[in-house]
């Protein structure tokens, strides 16, 4: 069974040949593909207790000024520069809109850089 990777619209899937013996084969690739890269999203909740948890760790990263002072990659698609003014957009975005699910991006965004900075220190 031969497949090609392709990428559309952020979403992994995978083509397969015509002649597959299992013609359903390539829905049930999709979905694991699928689950499997965004499952670590379905951990973390929009709640209010949540979010403002996460912004006091971001205000508490502020006041020591324990961001990163210099370049800092976050994943392939994001490089810091400036982690003081990182924080504070993301702390002022969140603030004032973590109700509305357009925002539940921007909330794993700093979602994201609390979990690799946390496991940079340990």
């Amino acid at each position: 069974m031969k497949g090609i990777f392709s990428l559309s619209r952020n979403l992994y899937y995978i083509r397969l040949n015509t002649k597959s013996a299992c013609p359903g084969l390539h829905i049930l690739v999709f979905i694991f593909i699928f689950v499997g890269k965004y499952k670590n999203m379905a951990q973390h909740t929009y709640d209010e207790e949540s979010v403002q948890e996460l912004l006091g760790w971001a205000k508490k990263m502020l006041e020591t000024k324990s961001y990163p002072t210099e370049k800092y990659q976050v994943n392939a698609c994001t490089s810091i520069i400036d982690g003081k003014l990182y924080l504070e957009s993301l702390i002022s975005m969140i603030s004032k809109n973590w109700e509305n699910p357009t925002f539940h991006p921007t909330i794993e965004q700093l979602w994201e850089y609390r979990e690799k900075w946390e496991g940079q220190k340990e």
